[in-house]
């Protein structure tokens, strides 16, 4: 199987569907696209361990479609930690109407996210090179600026938590794609929300990655305009 070809169009088109996403033949050429650009980039640095056609378009495009139906179609996303531009590239050429940036601290990992959005003429959306926590000190516009922030396979959920929530806009959704948790993990997730006070909603989704079988999970997030939440910067203007 061949990146683009009519078996690898099929195949991303049925697992989008098993998330209720339907593509078009022009958001398939853009995923094919991005596709061969991450396996020549990866010859010269390190974006990904997956070069197989196949587990690319599984693990890599489909999977990135799992949360599409949290994330309203206009919202502003932050996608931390990028890296080889999922999940954020495959959610926004599936609906453009999307506005999202991608960061990563890896220059060379920006300026292949760069070439992507360019070589797929994509609008609506950049690639910078920061850190999460290092955007509001760098412009504080930054601050509650975003109404959905993902990051997929990252850092532990509670890190993740306190990196984003300067970021997030009042109402707004945290989304973190994960594999199996471990009770470790959620119980580290449990006293970060406790300690913060009652300003998230915390849910959870599993599901079985198409064609592959392996348990994936989402959480989410909810940050609740009940209270207002002193920890958090105050949004200029």
């Amino acid at each position: 199987m061949e990146i683009g070809s009519s078996e690898w169009t099929a195949l991303i088109r049925k697992g989008a569907e098993s998330f209720g996403v339907h593509l078009n033949s022009r958001q398939t050429e853009q995923l094919a696209g991005h596709g061969r650009d991450l396996l020549a980039w990866n010859r010269r640095i390190n974006l990904t361990r997956i070069t197989d056609p196949k587990t690319v378009a599984i693990r890599h495009f489909i999977d990135s479609l799992a949360p599409a139906d949290w994330i309203p179609a206009d919202a502003r996303i932050l996608d931390i930690g990028s890296g080889g531009g999922f999940p954020g590239i495959p959610l926004k050429v599936s609906c453009p109407s999307l506005s999202v940036t991608l960061i990563d601290g890896v220059r060379k990992k920006v300026n292949f996210l760069k070439t992507v959005i360019r070589n797929l003429n994509l609008k609506g959306i950049e690639a910078r090179q920061c850190r999460a926590e290092e955007m509001i000190k760098a412009d504080d516009s930054h601050a509650r600026a975003y109404g959905v922030i993902l990051c997929r396979a990252l850092t532990a959920l509670d890190r993740f938590a306190a990196l984003a929530r300067p970021l997030l806009s009042e109402g707004g959704t945290l989304i973190a794609m994960k594999g199996d948790l471990s009770l470790e993990e959620r119980e580290a997730l449990a006293r970060y929300l406790k300690n913060i006070g009652p300003f998230f909603r915390w849910e959870e989704k599993t599901y079985t990655l198409p064609f592959e079988g392996s348990r994936r999970t989402l959480v989410r997030l909810v940050h609740q305009q009940t209270e207002e939440d002193p920890a958090r910067p105050v949004r200029p203007g």
